[in-house]
């Protein structure tokens, strides 16, 4: 009988990592599409794309925007527009401050909201997610914010940062864009 629970829990054990690592293995691929599908898009626009040395920036604000946001994430978290002028709120404020060298950069947040059910459809495809982001971050931009200082000229490459969870109860992708000065 022990040797029977022996294999038994080896069995166990050997499930649980090939589920963990087949889960990681699904977030790298959809990072890798979505990073794919950016460099396609911005080659035709003259630009070129890097993924960040890590995801510490999307993963930075992620913790905060979840942290601060009870419901759906929408522009009016970041500011208001009121008479044709955009005024950012205090949670706005607080959110650029987190990000690197934020007044000599240009910013793109944008976010997706996922279907919370891991075994929808949605999840199954890789390129599925990705054209969804790239819907949100460039096509439409309904889901992005930007920010930058129209005085400045910035590089020619997009560094590109990304987090996945929940926010407000809400399961998210999270990408931040980046291009730095030139001057």
């Amino acid at each position: 009988m022990k040797h029977w629970k022996r294999i038994l829990s080896a069995l166990l054990i050997g499930a649980m990592a090939l589920t963990l690592f087949a889960g990681c293995d699904k977030k790298v691929k959809v990072e890798d599409e979505l990073l794919d599908q950016m460099a396609d898009y911005c080659s035709t626009i003259g630009l070129k794309v890097e993924k960040e040395k890590d995801n510490r920036i999307a993963e930075t604000a992620f913790h905060f925007l979840s942290s601060r946001c009870t419901g759906k994430l929408d522009k009016n978290f970041f500011g208001k527009t009121k008479n044709w002028k955009w005024t950012p709120t205090e949670n706005g404020k607080e959110f650029l401050a987190l990000l690197p060298d934020q007044e000599t950069s240009w910013y793109r947040i944008s976010w997706t909201l996922l279907p919370s059910d891991p075994k929808s459809q949605y999840y199954k495809d890789p390129q599925v997610i990705a054209a969804a982001v790239m819907q949100d971050a460039f096509i439409e931009g309904t889901n992005s914010y930007e920010t930058f200082n129209s005085s400045l000229i910035f590089e020619d490459t997009i560094h590109v940062s990304i987090a996945q969870g929940k926010i407000g109860g809400y399961t998210y992708c999270l990408v931040i864009q980046r291009r730095s000065s030139v001057n």
